[in-house]
């Protein structure tokens, strides 16, 4: 019996190698750019939402904020908000000069969030009382508005709506003189109603 020489070695050697051939890394491609094209309207609908969320949740933090800070250094704390440009931004202020000017005080501009975010509403909505909305910002003091918190953690009451560019979500974020802060969301459902508000 003659031992096999290195030519037939190495051509059993390819023959043995496994991979994948050019038609089926064609079918793959295909695949995953069929799954791409389906998720696009998908992701394209739930991003601006996403951010609306997002813009939403920064407010009702940095009022939470204003409030811990103003009880914790015994003093008076606002949160300015600005609507005279579009979109609006909002600022700390610590020492009601109506300006950002010292350490810790910063402003969020909602343009940051993209997707249209703004201080405003669709026209035509109610609130959770059943009573029609007028103004994006209801606290006093503007232009522009502010929400104060106290020494004691106490505050006026009012309510900021914020909106996207597809003007069907809407957040509101409320405060009561309690100084307590309720962050709520309108489901989107058409005609307008009270009921639809989720806290």
């Amino acid at each position: 019996m003659r031992p096999p020489n290195n030519k037939n070695k190495l051509l059993l050697i390819l023959l043995k190698k496994k991979g994948f051939s050019l038609v089926e890394l064609m079918v793959v491609v295909a695949i995953i750019g069929i799954m791409g094209a389906i998720a696009t309207p998908g992701i394209l609908h739930w991003l601006p939402n996403y951010r609306l969320k997002s813009a939403a949740r920064d407010l009702y933090s940095t009022i939470q904020n204003a409030r811990l800070m103003a009880v914790r250094e015994n003093t008076r704390l606002s949160v300015v908000f600005n609507n005279t440009v579009t979109p609006g931004f909002y600022f700390t202020d610590f020492d009601a000069s109506g300006t950002i000017n010292q350490p810790g005080e910063y402003r969020m501009d909602l343009s940051s969030y993209g997707s249209g975010v703004d201080f405003g509403f669709p026209a035509g909505l109610v609130n959770w009382n059943g009573a029609a909305v007028v103004s994006a910002i209801t606290y006093g003091g503007g232009p522009p508005a502010f929400c104060t918190y106290n020494s004691d953690g106490t505050t006026g009451s009012g309510t900021i709506y914020l909106i996207n560019n597809q003007a069907q979500i809407v957040y509101a974020i409320t405060t009561v003189t309690s100084g307590a802060v309720k962050l709520r969301k309108y489901s989107g459902i058409l005609p307008y109603n009270q009921n639809n508000w989720i806290e």
